[in-house]
């Protein structure tokens, strides 16, 4: 197989997801874009340009770490960040988390504590160049 560079590999999917994303802007948010969005991107250009970038970094590191480590990590590790922001937020702003919800991100908490038990007692396996 052939190994891509990062940002061959951004510029493969980068297209399809400004499509997806293009048409689900038509579908859903057509009708306050033309009302009022364009007149506050036009108002704050700099804003979204820095916003553009930002998520274009954001990209780039997501691929960086899906090849430095593997998918199943980012997955796990990005799991793990969503409970901690949702955890971290409710002392913040005060918001409450039912039983389920808190069921919920245990059962995350348990599943990344059993990941990385597992991969911890496993073996490095040894690739041959």
């Amino acid at each position: 197989g052939h190994k891509l560079h990062v940002l061959e590999g951004l510029l493969c999917f980068a297209p399809p997801c400004a499509i997806s994303l293009f048409v689900g802007v038509l579908l859903v948010e057509r009708e306050g874009l033309l009302q009022d969005g364009l007149s506050k991107m036009y108002a704050n250009p700099q804003l979204y340009l820095l916003q553009g970038c930002m998520g274009f970094g954001v990209n780039l590191l997501i691929l960086l770490v899906i090849k430095t480590t593997s998918s199943v990590t980012f997955k796990v590790v990005s799991m793990m960040k969503n409970v901690a922001v949702v955890v971290g937020s409710v002392p913040l702003f005060h918001e409450s988390i039912t039983g389920t919800q808190a069921l919920g991100y245990l059962l995350s908490m348990a599943g990344f504590v059993g990941y990385q038990y597992a991969r911890s007692i496993q073996p490095p396996v040894m690739v041959p160049k």
